[in-house]
């Protein structure tokens, strides 16, 4: 996802869906100024098919630990 000409931040996680027992892959990137069915096309070209994210969520900056050293994944 950081190669991707406009995001200039990712994070990936693995989501837990309470209501259907099942995981999800979840990409959060600052900025998209590009479509999702752009970033989606891109990232399909590059990684297989279980490895793409199930939703793509656009945030404004990513949250960092107190340090400052580490993304606060549990903020995303």
């Amino acid at each position: 996802l950081q190669t991707y000409p406009t995001i200039t931040e990712a994070a990936v996680v693995v989501r837990d869906d309470l209501v259907s027992a099942t995981q999800s892959i979840v990409a959060y990137v600052q900025p998209r100024q590009q479509s999702e069915t752009d970033i989606r096309r891109y990232l399909s070209e590059r990684l297989p098919q279980y490895m793409l994210p199930s939703f793509i969520m656009s945030v404004d900056s990513m949250p960092w630990s107190l340090s400052g050293g580490k993304r606060d994944i549990k903020r995303l």
